[in-house]
């Protein structure tokens, strides 16, 4: 049975609330464990990164850094999931070409982030490019940019209510 959804601080990112099984609190402890399992993963990834490049400015990092902000975002660690996104953010606009899907991946992350800490105006801004960077870089009909025009949309219904 599916949960109902709701929307932490009216930012339109929108969690699915769902029956508590086996126990109150095991879907939270579940989704925590991911969000922690997926920490410790991008953390491992990073890691092997910097071992291979001396240069933390190589757009390798980039790719490693977007998952580790979204966790440390996740887990609730947002200022330092802000300042990895940040970080991937601008390694990505210069040594990346325009509108790459990582570059488009960051600014939708971070979005995600700011709209969690109420900064709404930057966060829209964020979603906005990640949408349009992903149409025209992957095309409308791409799952990432289906999944990003799904994300701006929420979060502007959300603001409009």
């Amino acid at each position: 049975m599916r949960g109902r959804f709701f929307d932490p601080g009216g930012c339109g990112l929108q969690i699915e609330e769902r029956p508590p099984a086996r126990g109150a609190g095991h879907v939270i402890g579940l989704e925590n464990a991911r969000a922690g399992r997926a920490l410790e993963e991008a953390r491992r990834a990073l890691e092997i990164l910097k071992r291979a490049y001396s240069d933390e400015e190589h757009s390798d990092f980039v790719r490693a850094w977007i998952p580790l902000g979204k966790a440390l975002t996740q887990t609730g660690e947002i200022a330092e999931g802000e300042r990895v996104l940040r970080r991937a953010l601008v390694v990505g606009e210069k040594k990346l070409p325009p509108k790459h899907r990582w570059i488009a991946s960051t600014q939708g992350a971070l979005g995600e982030n700011l709209a969690l800490q109420e900064r709404y105006g930057e966060a829209h801004e964020l979603l906005q490019t990640s949408y349009d960077n992903m149409k025209s870089s992957l095309g409308e009909k791409n799952p990432s940019t289906l999944a990003a025009a799904e994300r701006l949309q929420k979060f502007q219904q959300a603001r409009a209510e």
